[in-house]
């Protein structure tokens, strides 16, 4: 147990929140949630016998990241704070916050190993 990454970063100019549709992620300030990811990422790739799992907070839940499927390039798994109610993909037009509500604790976390 441990931690690996830590992004720090302060806000250079306030108000611009208008113009934030316009930038790549690499120009938001929510890239640091997308970097923390491929950090622990490139942990879990260099030491497969460990799961490794990045934590983000409501300003991590962004699409960069939730894309992150367990896969062969994306091993460490990640915890997002719930930010928005987002739709499912495995339960029938269930919205998460209410397909959440309806797993079985059995269930969770049953991909990991």
């Amino acid at each position: 147990m441990g931690i690996t990454d830590v992004q720090i970063w302060r806000r250079e100019e306030l108000g611009v929140r208008g113009q934030r549709k316009n930038k790549p992620i690499e120009e938001k300030e929510s890239y640091c949630w997308l970097k923390g990811y491929e950090s622990a990422n490139n942990i879990a790739l260099s030491a497969p016998e460990s799961t490794i799992i990045s934590i983000s907070d409501r300003e991590g839940d962004i699409y960069e990241v939730l894309e992150k499927e367990p896969s062969e390039t994306n091993k460490a798994y990640w915890i997002i704070r719930s930010s928005i109610n987002r739709k499912t993909l495995e339960v029938d037009n269930l919205k998460l916050r209410e397909a959440v509500k309806i797993t079985s604790p059995i269930n969770v976390g049953k991909n990991l190993p």
